[in-house]
């Protein structure tokens, strides 16, 4: 869970950098060019419509000594809702005609997005950690995982404020 919802923050703060530039070069002039950063906290992890995952637990060693060697998650129409957004002004960039930092801003800060995606997940050198649910006490068998994450994420989202803007994304965690 927790690997899915960082991935659902990079994918979100990826999707907003690459098809916002493209619609503030269309309001701002077909020469303006804005890049930035932008965040949005994650509010709901959950099934779409088609939703499915599988998970696969590869465990290494034998006898008294076993461990998870990495463990793989796949999920088929996820959904992310996020927001509000908040655009980092200090950050941005602007090329060419003056104009895409400031249409950026105001069609973004506020927003909500909706993700919904698929993405394939692997968490290596997997090391067991408390468990980080909360209200859940340890003994009743819930167990954390961190390690090193690698995957893809892909899929449509849209930015819901005063201007409805929808797109593709694609992500790849390294």
């Amino acid at each position: 869970m927790k690997s899915r919802r960082f991935a659902a923050i990079l994918l979100l703060v990826v999707a907003l950098t690459l098809s916002v530039v493209t619609v503030a070069s269309a309001h701002a002039g077909s020469k303006s060019k804005a890049t930035f950063d932008a965040s949005a906290p994650v509010d709901v992890v959950g099934p779409g419509p088609e939703f499915s995952t599988s998970i696969k637990v590869k465990m290494q060693g034998h006898g008294e000594d076993p461990h998870i060697d990495r463990i793989t998650m796949k999920t088929v129409d996820e959904a992310v809702v996020a927001g509000p957004t908040l655009v980092d002004l200090a950050g941005f960039e602007e090329s060419g005609e003056a104009g895409a930092c400031v249409v950026t801003a105001a069609i973004l800060n506020g927003t909500a997005i909706v993700s919904l995606h698929d993405s394939k997940a692997i968490l290596r050198n997997v090391v067991e950690i408390p468990t980080i649910i909360p209200g859940f006490k340890p003994e009743w068998g819930f167990k954390g995982y961190t390690g090193t994450l690698d995957g893809k994420l892909k899929g449509d989202f849209s930015i819901d404020g005063g201007l409805l803007l929808v797109g593709t994304a694609k992500l790849d965690i390294l």
